[in-house]
């Protein structure tokens, strides 16, 4: 008979611990579902989080904006100073060659023909006997040009 009144009073534990178990759950589940039927709140709740979130995105956005910018502002910066020292060097260089040329087409010109419509014929000539000449009074052109137009046209 011990041993029946012992798994009487395990069994009567068991039951009350299993009471105890269902009542904490159940306690649980009134609680969430009271908060979640707390409709204002979690509206609140709701829009919180949205302003946060929204605040995060922006000040990210912000943040790659400026350093897109930065970054675009320093490429620039550098891709027009080597423009220009580039164009500054070719059109230096072959201005000198261009002064070159033309003294030395101009002494030619006049030395094979008199008359101008003789020389008017033989400018072709030159430029296929002198293509890196041509070249460089081009390039000369194009490098002027290209630094007047990013002078404003001044």
């Amino acid at each position: 008979m011990t041993t029946t009144k012992n798994t009487e009073v395990s069994e009567t534990e068991a039951l009350r611990a299993d009471l105890e178990n269902t009542r904490q759950h159940l306690a649980d589940t009134v609680q969430e579902l009271s908060r979640q039927l707390n409709v204002p709140r979690r509206i609140k709740e709701s829009a919180a989080q949205a302003r946060h979130r929204a605040a995060e995105a922006a000040g990210t956005a912000g943040h790659r904006a400026a350093d897109a910018a930065s970054t675009a502002s320093h490429r620039a910066a550098n891709v027009a100073s080597t423009a220009s020292q580039r164009a500054a060097a070719v059109a230096g260089t072959a201005g000198h060659r261009a002064a070159e040329v033309a003294g030395t087409a101009g002494q030619r010109a006049a030395a094979v023909a008199g008359s101008t419509g003789e020389r008017a014929k033989q400018v072709p000539g030159l430029t296929k006997q002198h293509p890196g000449i041509t070249a460089a009074i081009s390039g000369v052109v194009a490098g002027a040009a290209a630094v007047w137009i990013a002078g404003g046209g001044k």
